[in-house]
C-alpha cells in the first residue's frame, strides 16, 4: 500500500487548527485536524468561536471521507463522558461536550477503550492538578474501527506537560469503483404502450411500490435488476 499526506488550505483562518489529508491506495481518504481551543485565562466566548472555526473545518471534509480531530482542546469533560473523565468538568469541556452530542462525536480518551493513566497534561512544577486535556475525537459511528487507544507513560524524552497518545484505527477498504455502462437500447424493437404494461406488472408485486400513471419508459437493466 502506497500513501501520501497533503497539507489543507483551509476554509477559514484559525491559529490554533490546521489539517493534513492522508490518501492510500486502496481506501479512501483520511483527514486528520489537529486542533488547539484556548484555554482558561480566555473567554467562554472566545472558546466558542475557535469551536465554530473547528465545526466550519469538519463539515467541509465530513462528506469526503473519516475525519479525525486531535490536540488540545483545553476542555475537562465531565464524568458522564466515562469513569476516566473528571467529576467535574470545565467550562471549556461543557461546550466541547455540547458540541460532541450535537455532531455525534465520541473522545476515545475518556471512554473504556482507553488505557494508560487518566489523565493527559499535568500543571505545575509539584505535579499537581492532573487532568484530561487532550482528545482523540471521532465519529460516533466510527467507534467499532478503534482497535487501541493509550495514553503514555510520561519519560525523560518528553518535553512537554502533555502525555504522548496513541490511536490505533482499522480502517482500510477497497474503494466502490463506478462503471461506466453506456448499453444502448434499441426501443424500435419493443412497444412502448406493451412495454409500460409489462414493466407495470413486473412491478406490481412489490409491496408498498406507488404503482404511478405518469411512468416512463425505463431502460431494461431495471428489470434486471427487480427479478
Amino acid at each position: 500500500m502506497t500513501y501520501s499526506i497533503t497539507n489543507l488550505s483551509l476554509p477559514v483562518h484559525s491559529d490554533g487548527i490546521m489539517a493534513i489529508r492522508i490518501d492510500s491506495s486502496d481506501s479512501d481518504p483520511i483527514f486528520v485536524i489537529n486542533v488547539y481551543l484556548p484555554s482558561t485565562y480566555y473567554t467562554t466566548n472566545q472558546y466558542s468561536g475557535c469551536i465554530t472555526d473547528w465545526q466550519i473545518i469538519l463539515e467541509w471534509l465530513s462528506n469526503e471521507g473519516i475525519v479525525i480531530s486531535c490536540g488540545d482542546f483545553n476542555g475537562q469533560l465531565g464524568l458522564q463522558w466515562g469513569h476516566r473523565a473528571r467529576s467535574q468538568g470545565n467550562d471549556g469541556g461543557r461546550l466541547l461536550g455540547e458540541f460532541l452530542i450535537e455532531h455525534n462525536l465520541f473522545s476515545t480518551i475518556t471512554s473504556d477503550i482507553c488505557g494508560g493513566p487518566s489523565h493527559t497534561y499535568i500543571s505545575g512544577v509539584a505535579n499537581l492538578d492532573a487532568s484530561i486535556l487532550d482528545h482523540f475525537i471521532i465519529p460516533t459511528d466510527t467507534c467499532h474501527r478503534c482497535l487501541s487507544c493509550y495514553v503514555h507513560e510520561d519519560h525523560a524524552l518528553n518535553t512537554s506537560d502533555h502525555l504522548a497518545i496513541t490511536l490505533v484505527l482499522k480502517y482500510r477498504y477497497t474503494r466502490n469503483k463506478v462503471h461506466n455502462h453506456n448499453a444502448r437500447y434499441n426501443w424500435n424493437k419493443s412497444d412502448p404502450t406493451l412495454y409500460r404494461h409489462n414493466l407495470l406488472s413486473l412491478l406490481s408485486h412489490i409491496e408498498g411500490y406507488p404503482l404511478t400513471q405518469n411512468l416512463t419508459l425505463i431502460n431494461t437493466s431495471l428489470i434486471f435488476i427487480l427479478l
